[in-house]
């Protein structure tokens, strides 16, 4: 599934809006407070219609069976946009546009403001029935997830149904890829589990086979057709960890072989646990990986173990992930890295993505597939436009006038001081260099503003 469009009208800080999305990756940029996490939310609240279950969900059977938390997306009041007076719009309506299996998806998302109001599912029908009619066709489900700033590090509560089914040899039902794809808890606990008990499995099961082929057992077959079963569903999820993790792609800013896994392998006597095996030798546990390594490498785990557990392991991962702040916890060569990486590992996959790293842009190739969109609010204002390609352009360039943010002030403290001492000296040709040192480092208006201040430091002095 790919979205191309998104009006927002009375959802959260918008009045009224509209995005558009490109088919590869839409990073998102802006300060604190500029609407990134309401269009991520909107995002994921318009694609919940997937899930109706309400009309008998029109004939077919829905997607939220047998998982509670599955479902349309129940807006609430104080999610519709207020004005400065705090006067509730009359609705929220969210009018997405996206492509699946090469049909066009068209549907609202609307919700009366009165107590007690619904999200109009007439709205939503038609697409709706598109949509489960290309499935119904072709067996396969878009990957849908989400993963927020706090992902991995609060995992989800359990329950009784997730503990049965990890207790069962067979994988999860297909609607389970979509199980929390939309909350801000981490479900990898689970995936690592159910990846343990594959492995644990397929050890008992290649044993058992041995003995029964000596044997000569009529149960040869069913388990021979077991042990290809789990050897799939392994190998499927670790190729992705391994695929995001190497360093062939020529685009890499690091290639160091610190980050490059080369298998995933089972520990543990009574308890069992996920080890890492990198390409340098180095041995972790999964939980004691470094926290950017453990956050990224959660989200390809997640990503792949959804897309087996919806299509099984033909094919490669399709669908859309939203990731807000993907440079968390990241070493500044990861960050000019991650995108890269996430678009070589998953080719089929748009992702839309938050950041407030001038690293992650600034290395990022623009296009008509590939695009930034800054977010701006003035007072209660917001708006949003596509930035030109900045790709190569410098860190400070990119943090001064891409970011509005000035850089270190210490090395800024440290190029005034120096053009003093210089202009003091009369070395004027040194002068124009520092100044066009600090030319590149701030914006225009800035440089203006401290060539006055230092004239005045001269004259002072």
């Amino acid at each position: 599934m790919i979205l191309r469009h998104l009006d927002i009208n009375g959802y959260h800080c918008y009045k009224e809006t509209g995005f558009d999305f490109a088919k590869e990756v839409t990073v998102l940029i802006g300060k604190n407070g500029t609407g990134k996490s309401s269009l991520l939310k909107a995002i994921c609240d318009s694609l919940s219609f997937i899930f109706n279950s309400s009309e008998k969900s029109w004939g077919f059977s829905s997607l939220a069976n047998g998982i509670s938390e599955l479902g349309v997306a129940n807006i609430q009041l104080r999610e519709i946009y207020h004005n400065e007076r705090m006067e509730v719009a009359d609705n929220v309506t969210l009018h997405g546009l996206a492509l699946f299996q090469g049909i066009e998806l068209n549907w609202k998302f609307c919700k009366m403001s009165k107590t007690n109001s619904y999200v109009q599912s007439s709205l939503y029908k038609d697409a709706y029935i598109a949509f489960m009619k290309k499935f119904k066709e072709t067996g396969k489900l878009p990957v849908l997830s989400y993963y927020s700033d706090r992902y991995p590090h609060i995992n989800t509560k359990m329950g009784k149904t997730v503990k049965e089914y990890l207790e069962k040899d067979d994988i999860f039902a297909q609607n389970w890829g979509y199980y929390q794809w939309n909350d801000f808890t981490s479900c990898t606990e689970i995936w690592q589990k159910r990846f343990i008990k594959a492995n644990n499995l397929l050890m008992s099961f290649t044993r058992s086979l041995e003995k029964l082929k000596k044997e000569k057992s009529s149960a040869v077959t069913s388990i021979t057709q077991q042990v290809k079963t789990l050897k799939s569903e392994i190998d499927y999820v670790t190729k992705y960890i391994r695929l995001f993790t190497d360093n062939c792609y020529e685009e890499l800013s690091d290639r160091s072989d610190d980050i490059k896994v080369v298998d995933l392998v089972i520990d543990g006597i009574d308890e069992f646990f996920i080890k890492c095996i990198f390409e340098d030798g180095v041995i972790r546990r999964w939980d004691e990986l470094p926290a950017g390594y453990e956050r990224l490498f959660s989200i390809i785990f997640d990503i792949a173990y959804r897309s087996y557990i919806l299509n099984g392991s033909t094919g490669e991962p399709e669908g859309l992930v939203i990731i807000d702040e993907v440079d968390l916890h990241l070493h500044p060569s990861l960050e000019q890295d991650v995108l890269q990486r996430l678009k070589k590992t998953f080719p089929h996959i748009q992702f839309i993505i938050a950041t407030h790293s001038p690293l992650v842009i600034s290395n990022f190739r623009q296009d008509e597939n590939n695009i930034v969109i800054q977010m701006e609010r003035n007072a209660a204002n917001y708006k949003h436009y596509v930035l030109p390609d900045i790709y190569g352009m410098d860190y400070n360039y990119t943090l001064s006038e891409v970011m509005g943010t000035e850089p270190r002030n210490s090395y800024l403290n440290s190029l005034k001081e120096k053009y003093i001492r210089l202009a003091r000296r009369g070395k004027k040709t040194s002068q124009t260099l520092v100044l066009e040192t600090l030319r590149s480092l701030v914006s225009s208006e800035r440089f203006e503003q401290l060539k006055t201040e230092l004239e005045q430091s001269v004259q002072e002095g």
